[in-house]
């Protein structure tokens, strides 16, 4: 995980290697929890043109571009990496469970890996740091959306 800190590297190279991090700590939380919960819990994702849009595009866009809000609140309380990161994922996490209660479950691992490439590119550039996230929430996704066709 240690690339997940590291800026000297080609960004599309960082934004496929927190994607490949980001499914190895989903895929197996994913599975455990759909050991206990009924399918019928799981996100309703219209297979379609606009279904794709958004979740492909629109809501990686606009949690993205929340996100540097509920970093601007957390740092009012502490100025810890880590603990803004692990914060931001719950909120995001507890955000996402407020439609599917499992489905904040998983989402807590996506959203740490976002919440840590967001605040390591910040530092680089906040231009970089949306692109990156955005990027990586897209592939993610997108990923998803595959799965549910």
């Amino acid at each position: 995980m240690q690339f997940l800190f590291n800026t000297q590297q080609p960004k599309y190279l960082y934004v496929l290697k927190s994607f490949i991090l980001a499914l190895c700590m989903v895929l197996p939380a994913s599975y455990i929890v759909s050991n206990f919960v009924s399918p019928s819990e799981s996100p309703d994702i219209k297979i379609n043109v606009i279904g794709f849009l958004g979740v492909v595009i629109i809501s990686p866009l606009g949690e993205t571009l929340l996100m540097t809000l509920s970093f601007f609140v957390i740092k009012l309380f502490t100025n810890k990496f880590s603990v803004i990161c692990f914060v931001s994922a719950f909120f995001w996490a507890s955000l996402h469970s407020l439609l599917i209660p499992a489905w904040g479950l998983v989402t807590f691992f996506t959203f740490l890996v976002f919440s840590i490439a967001f605040q390591v590119w910040d530092k680089v550039s906040r231009k970089d740091a949306y692109i990156i996230v955005f990027s990586i929430h897209a592939l993610v996704n997108f990923f998803a959306f595959t799965l549910s066709v």
